[in-house]
């Protein structure tokens, strides 16, 4: 009975450090799409105010 206590324990922690992980990861994603939006909006800045069609 105890084995099958330590190996519950056991898979519980894993999983807990598998969405640990998982949360992580998508972390990163959010984190890199963010910063590729803002990216995305300086060059439509510059392009704009190239062009002369900038708002204030």
């Amino acid at each position: 009975m105890r084995l099958i206590l330590v190996y519950r324990a056991r898979s519980r922690v894993r999983f807990a450090v598998a969405l640990l992980h998982l949360a992580l990861v998508l972390g990163w994603i959010g984190e890199a799409l963010w910063h590729a939006s803002v990216r995305q909006m300086n060059r439509a800045r510059a392009l704009a105010e190239r062009a002369g069609v900038a708002s204030a």
